[in-house]
């Protein structure tokens, strides 16, 4: 048996919190992604889940963690370099949704207050009625087992901006 590093542990916390609202019927998992990158001996998890009926918009949740970050764990080295990473990207497919950027910019920040954000807007040419914007979210600090509790408060964050897109027509 091996000894579970903190990536290992958040993931099986993040998938766990997942799939149980999956299994409850109040999200549904649309897609899922489990990387070792042996090229850079990085790790990635990636978990991607929308509201029941919601086909526009969904959520992917990225937990990552670098050779760096899994060496000092496994050597004991430098514990300040050590732990994961993670960020949010809410993917939204909607016409005319560059038009209303400002607006579904200013419903996330309703709830992830002044959270770094990078937007990504995507569109196919000659362009078409649908364009597909990518808000990511960036937490800039390293993560670790003590902040279960945090990731789970993000999660609930999560649910609850999915839920106030739906309300809003995304």
């Amino acid at each position: 048996m091996f000894d579970p590093t903190i990536f290992d542990n958040l993931k099986v916390v993040i998938e766990g919190a997942v799939y149980d609202k999956d299994l409850e019927g109040e999200l549904a998992v649309i897609n899922r992604r489990d990387i070792v990158d042996l090229a850079t001996m990085s790790r990635q998890y990636l978990i991607t889940f929308k509201l029941p009926g919601q086909s526009n918009t969904h959520c992917s949740w990225e937990l990552s963690s670098s050779v760096r970050q899994l060496s000092s764990e496994l050597l004991l080295a430098h514990k300040e370099l050590t732990g994961c990473s993670t960020k949010l990207t809410f993917t939204i497919e909607h016409h005319k949704i560059t038009q209303k950027l400002q607006h579904v910019q200013s419903l996330i920040s309703e709830i992830w207050e002044d959270r770094e954000m990078k937007i990504k807007v995507i569109s196919t040419y000659p362009e078409t009625e649908e364009t597909i914007v990518e808000i990511t979210l960036l937490f800039n600090r390293t993560i670790h087992e003590e902040d279960i509790d945090d990731l789970l408060h993000m999660f609930s964050y999560m649910e609850e901006t999915l839920l106030l897109l739906q309300e809003n027509g995304y």
